[in-house]
């Protein structure tokens, strides 16, 4: 199965990093059952740094 979960907002906020540390988790799980599993960002700032430590974003969008 192929999976996309978007994370959008207005921003990516550190403070959100405990969040993103569980997602991980969970797509691990997912990925060992043999699915595809993908993030898109969408934020109005290019702060997409803040989360790529933990997660890798194959798609991102940054809208002004």
């Amino acid at each position: 199965m192929k999976i996309l979960f978007i994370i959008s907002g207005h921003e990516m906020n550190k403070k959100n990093l405990e969040c993103i540390k569980t997602l991980n988790n969970y797509v691990q799980n997912l990925r060992e059952n043999n699915n595809i599993v993908d993030y898109c960002g969408i934020s109005s700032k290019d702060d997409f740094s803040d989360f790529e430590d933990i997660i890798e974003f194959k798609y991102k969008k940054f809208l002004k």
